[in-house]
């Protein structure tokens, strides 16, 4: 398997970049075009965001390890929250982000480790 080929210090630095890129995502300004009028689609993209990050790191941590990055996770959803609203003007906080955030990291874990 492709990731399990790389080394951890790569796959650590990757999980890195993921979440650097999911802070960078929670923080800019979307774009002002139709895809925002979609109902929901901001929803999804939480999810989809925290889903995948939660499944790639299913592969690099240890079955110990993953419970607890999962439970950071879940948390770093809600700081991003805060911090979109505390630090961004015209940005808030949003608990269904937050809860899709969540969502999304349990369903990735609970798929990956077929518990579901």
């Amino acid at each position: 398997m492709l990731i399990r080929s790389l080394s951890k210090p790569t796959q650590y630095l990757f999980t890195f970049i993921l979440l650097l890129l999911i802070t960078v995502l929670h923080f800019i300004k979307p774009p002002s075009i139709e895809v925002s009028s979609i109902y929901g689609i901001d929803k999804f993209f939480h999810f989809l965001m925290f889903c995948s990050l939660t499944l790639w790191s299913c592969f690099v941590f240890s079955r110990e390890r993953i419970k607890l990055f999962v439970i950071f996770l879940i948390f770093y959803g809600l700081m991003l929250e805060w911090m979109q609203m505390a630090f961004f003007p015209l940005r808030s906080f949003e608990w269904m982000d937050w809860l899709f955030d969540a969502l999304g990291v349990l369903v990735g874990f609970f798929t990956f480790t077929k518990k579901l």
